[in-house]
């Protein structure tokens, strides 16, 4: 499920931070990436631009 620009934390309901997170897949670094992060559970929830990012990168790995 896509989740673009959640500025609330859903698990804590507190203020989410807009920073880099790092992506992996399949215990690959892939980088990081523009994400929302919550400063207490630290659930990271990609921006919009975050996911397009990442598909450059991974369409460029294949």
């Amino acid at each position: 499920m896509e989740i673009n620009n959640v500025k609330v934390c859903p698990h804590c309901n507190i203020d989410m931070q807009l920073k880099n997170a790092p992506y992996h897949q399949n215990n690959e670094y892939i980088g990081d990436f523009e994400a929302y992060v919550c400063p207490s559970c630290h659930r990271v929830y990609y921006t919009s631009k975050g996911f397009s990012d990442m598909g450059s990168v991974l369409m460029r790995k294949k």
